[in-house]
């Protein structure tokens, strides 16, 4: 239901729905707030009893997206609260000192802003002297913040059992962005023991293209190798595990002695080719057995260095099996996955390193007096490292606009010559998937008055801006009413609906003396948001309604159920 036209029976009424306003204010105050914040971290990891090299997992603090897969505004003042008080005697951990601050058992680190990026804690681990294999403690954790609530699915800790034997773990994921098709990638294969032991009849790798992702097409390997057996059960026709007798001692690091080649097809979309290391006599092996075995060139590794290697779990991490110190497991899985992320060359997005344009909406506030003209001045800034392109690269559509919404009570005498008004905007269906209405995600109320949309000349280069002149006319006294001044860029820049792509045209206009006063019901002012009924103008005059009492109620409980939905353009 939109309020475009309504009439105003009396002040009862109005009273009704000012009323109805204000509880339905009170209610948006105590709504949920607009985030959640969501922690992930390992379940369950292990360290050597031995072994005096640190080992590493994270702890890692996100805001999540909105179910739409709307990016929702950073969380503020996020502090993540860890309980040490299980692992005395059992583990030794050392947390960041330019995040964390320890009293007694409790740690507390203060991470500032976090976003759907995330942000995260590495929490560096190993066996504390005196402990023992089988040994296990238990790391608590909590998250808070001063605008988000906690994701009650988050996790919130990480069991730490101490073990004996091999410890495979290999680097974390790498990227490579700006790839185009016909390129040919390395992925270079690295595994290392931080174990106590060394391992016993060799290892074996699992590669495949989309290892720990659903999406990413025309990413080909090279996958002929006569120590391999290819396409195994479960696994798709671009997988294949290799079998090395090779057995790796502790602190040893090899590699295969080339990187694997993989090429990327006309047509590839974004991806990821990773692989993961095991014991022979693990998982990898039931796979193995099902597949066809190569017929080329077997893969071989080389050992990289001998010197013991700091462990690093910030890649992907996989399920942790059961922790044991028996011969032929592996004291800690979920470090032994890694791999290539694959970005493709995008035209129209951020180069590489790059965060691209950020366009932040100019506003502005005129005061006036009710016939007479007045100049506003409204535009766009580009707060990025990129420039906003003017048109898309085909050079016949706009990318780079103003959407300036005209307040209701407010016409145009004239106007830039880059804007044209318009009758058919389309709230529901912009770029990035940004929304307007009055939910938690909403960058701003669906607009109701009259549109126009002001077209860029040049590009907006990164600290530049570019503004737009209308004179405006106001028709009645306004106190501060409101029109939306929205930023919008297409063909890939600043798609992510940030609220500062939203600002604000504000008009007051006063009375010209000897008026006979204002249309606005007595009170001399037509508030912001205030209704009319023209749609080229957002005015026209209040019609009394001579009705009963018991109209008049009715129309204001309509009023106030008005204002509980939210508005929807084409409701």
């Amino acid at each position: 239901m939109r309020l475009t036209r309504l009439a105003v029976c009396t002040a009862a009424a109005v009273m009704t729905a000012t009323a109805g306003s204000a509880v339905m204010a009170g209610a948006a105050s105590a709504e949920p707030l607009r985030a959640e914040l969501h922690l992930t971290a390992p379940g369950d990891v292990g360290v050597a009893a031995t072994s005096t090299a640190y080992k590493t997992f994270e702890i890692t603090a996100l805001v999540q997206r909105f179910d739409d897969g709307q990016v929702p505004e950073p969380a503020h003042e996020v502090v993540v609260t860890m309980d040490l008080a299980a692992l005395a005697g059992v583990v030794d951990v050392a947390l960041p000192a330019d995040l964390c601050a320890a009293s007694g058992t409790t740690a507390t680190c203060s991470l500032g802003a976090v976003d759907h990026a995330g942000t995260a804690i590495p929490v560096r681990m190993r066996a504390a002297a005196g402990s023992r294999t089988d040994d296990a403690a238990t790391l608590r954790y909590s998250v808070s913040a001063k605008d988000a609530r906690p994701d009650p699915d988050s996790m919130t800790a990480t069991r730490i059992t101490v073990g004996s034997g091999p410890d495979l773990v290999v680097p974390k994921s790498s990227t490579a962005s700006d790839v185009r098709p016909g390129d040919t990638l390395d992925l270079p294969v690295v595994i290392a023991n931080v174990g106590d032991r060394p391992t016993r009849g060799g290892v074996s790798v699992l590669v495949r293209t989309n290892l720990t992702r659903s999406f990413g097409t025309g990413l080909v390997m090279a996958d002929d190798f006569g120590n391999c057996r290819h396409a195994p059960l479960g696994q798709p026709e671009d997988a294949f595990v290799c079998h090395f007798a090779t057995d790796i001692a502790p602190g040893e690091v090899w590699e295969l002695a080339q990187p694997l080649k993989i090429e990327v097809e006309s047509g590839a979309t974004d991806g990821r080719v990773g692989y993961q290391a095991d014991l022979i006599g693990g998982n990898l092996d039931d796979d193995a057995q099902l597949g066809t075995p190569g017929t080329g060139a077997p893969l071989t590794l080389v050992r990289k260095t001998s010197a013991p290697a700091a462990k690093d779990t910030r890649g992907p991490g996989t399920a942790a099996r059961k922790l044991a110190a028996q011969e032929g497991r592996d004291v800690d899985y979920t470090d032994n996955l890694g791999g290539l992320d694959i970005t493709m060359y995008d035209p129209e997005g951020p180069a590489p390193g790059h965060r691209g344009a950020d366009l932040v909406a100019i506003g502005d506030t005129v005061r006036a007096t009710v016939g007479e003209r007045t100049k506003a001045v409204v535009g766009l800034r580009n707060e990025g490292d990129e420039a906003a392109r003017a048109r898309g690269t085909s050079g016949t559509g706009p990318a780079t606009w103003v959407a300036v919404e005209i307040p209701r009570g407010v016409r145009v005498t004239a106007r830039d010559g880059a804007c044209r008004l318009t009758t058919s905007a389309d709230w529901d269906d912009y770029p990035g998937g940004v929304t307007f209405g009055d939910d938690p995600q909403d960058v701003a109320p669906v607009p109701t008055g009259t549109i126009y949309y002001c077209h860029t000349r040049h590009s907006i280069e990164p600290g530049t801006s570019q503004t737009f002149s209308f004179t405006l006319v106001a028709d009645r006294a306004l106190d501060g009413a409101t029109g939306l001044v929205f930023a919008a860029s297409d063909y890939g820049v600043d798609r992510k609906g940030q609220k500062n792509n939203a600002g604000v045209l504000t008009v007051t206009a006063k009375a010209s003396s000897g008026s006979g006063g204002s249309t606005s019901g007595g009170s001399g002012v037509v508030p912001a948001g205030g209704t009319g009924s023209l749609a080229a103008t957002g005015a026209g005059p209040v019609r009394p309604l001579a009705a009963g009492s018991a109209a008049c109620a009715v129309l204001g409980a309509l009023l106030v159920a008005a204002v509980r939905r939210r508005a929807r353009t084409g409701a």
